[in-house]
């Protein structure tokens, strides 16, 4: 009896989501197909969001806490600079390698960089990031920790930051360590607006073999409240934007990197 496509496939989603879990020669087994067939199967299913990859085979996609605080389709339409904190957080994610042990900020960038990380295998991700915690919580590859503080709710995130944020860290030091800033500024440096994100941003620094800013023509040319550290002390720089001359210059003259 030959089995149409559709009907394999569907037998295969039915399969795994009343076992949660299935191998690809089970799969091969239960549908009589060959390993190429059945592989071609699962690629599509888990393009289509119907299945989700393990090593070995496939899982059932559980249901999903949905990240539901904010209208992220009000918020691409109200945000001018969401195409490039888009761009800026795909950026970052393609630098992410399996066993990357990160630590992702606040804002809207960080939470967009968490939904473009899932399936990286084996990475560790400590964060302030409320929201880039229930992008990660359903992620069998990622494990998460999220740093404890008062609640902070902005227009397009949630945070957790107090002046005992930093003293909750454990000894860890980070791989690579993605942040925003408010404002930057030839001569004043990154500047910040929140004064409790300070002693987390000098952890940081201090404690990460690579640390990266996110920018946006929004924070250009802009001093805010608190210097976080001159422009030469952060050695990579996330701007899918044309940036100015005078800046480009000033990374170039420090081998600073320009990710764009």
């Amino acid at each position: 009896m030959i089995v149409l496509p559709l009907e394999r496939r569907q037998k295969i989603i039915d399969y795994v989501n009343k076992k949660n879990t299935a191998l690809t020669g089970e799969l091969c087994e239960l549908t009589d197909a060959s390993i190429a067939t059945i592989r071609r199967d699962i690629n599509l299913l888990v393009s289509k969001n119907k299945l989700r990859k393990m090593h070995g085979g496939v899982q059932k996609i559980k249901q999903e806490t949905v990240n539901t605080f904010f209208d992220y389709a009000k918020i691409r339409q109200d945000d001018p600079f969401f195409k490039t904190k888009d761009s800026n957080a795909r950026i970052a994610a393609s630098l992410i390698e399996p066993g990357d042990v990160l630590f992702l900020g606040g804002g809207l960038t960080c939470t967009l960089m968490s939904r473009y990380i899932k399936e990286i295998e084996n990475i560790t991700v400590v964060t302030t990031n409320v929201n880039a915690v229930v992008e990660l919580a359903t992620s069998p590859a990622v494990s998460v920790m999220l740093i404890g503080g008062d609640i902070f709710v902005g227009r397009t995130h949630i945070e957790t930051l107090s002046e005992f944020s930093t003293g909750l860290l454990p000894k860890l030091y980070f791989d690579k360590a993605f942040f925003t800033v408010d404002g930057i500024d030839l001569e004043y440096g990154y500047s910040i607006i929140k004064r409790f994100q300070l002693p987390l941003y000098s952890y940081l620094l201090n404690n990460s073999d690579q640390t990266y800013v996110f920018l946006d023509g929004g924070k250009i040319n802009k001093r805010t409240f608190l210097c976080v550290c001159p422009l030469e002390e952060i050695n990579n720089i996330i701007c899918s934007e044309r940036l100015p001359k005078e800046y480009t210059d000033f990374y170039a003259s420090e081998n600073i990197n320009v990710y764009k």
